[in-house]
């Protein structure tokens, strides 16, 4: 009923149309000299698009670009018991272009419906790294054999486009110190 909320290998979703021509994702990309660029790359045209991430090697057909990104990171020291904390940054497009507090309100609410014992545990503004402000949000629910799970997720919206990374680990997962450089890490977003 509920998703895998641990995960142990890096994974990269990303949904592709023959409309668009812009890369939401960050990976390593090898169709320019611009492959530093972050979050936003634009193809040239008639330039065969290909990436590479955690050593597999992908070439996008001419004409595609991304549509939606995802991509998902666990922590790599510790036990291999299922608990590691992991990173999930999702970037998508809003196409209804809502404002930052009715997106983070709907967010809120569909969590509220789908995880059980959903608790805010917190909820404030926020700047990213390069001036963009943002919501970011903590919270708690239970998952099953799992127990409790806490989440802090950071949101953005630039344009048309809408970037979540949500960093999850069990309830007593994250001492003060962790939790504050966690913090920091879903802040460090750049345009």
């Amino acid at each position: 009923m509920y998703p895998n909320l641990f995960h142990h290998d890096v994974l990269l979703s990303v949904c592709f149309s023959g409309r668009a021509d812009t890369l939401l994702t960050k990976a390593r990309f090898f169709s320019t000299p611009l492959h530093t660029r972050r979050h936003v790359y634009r193809q040239p045209k008639g330039v065969l698009m290909s990436f590479e991430l955690d050593g597999l090697h992908f070439d996008i057909p001419k004409g595609f670009g991304v549509d939606e990104g995802m991509m998902s990171f666990s922590l790599r020291t510790g036990p291999d018991d299922g608990k590691r904390p992991n990173i999930v940054y999702h970037r998508k497009r809003n196409p209804e272009k809502q404002d930052l507090q009715t997106l983070v309100t709907m967010i809120e609410a569909q969590l509220q419906l789908q995880l059980p014992g959903f608790t805010l545990t917190a909820k404030e503004e926020v700047e990213f790294k390069d001036g963009c402000k943002g919501m970011l949000m903590h919270y708690r629910f239970v998952a099953g054999e799992q127990g409790e799970i806490q989440q802090m997720q950071s949101i953005r919206i630039d344009g048309d486009i809408v970037t979540m990374v949500t960093l999850t680990a069990t309830a007593d997962g994250l001492d003060e110190t962790q939790q504050k450089d966690f913090k920091t890490s879903l802040l460090s977003l750049t345009k």
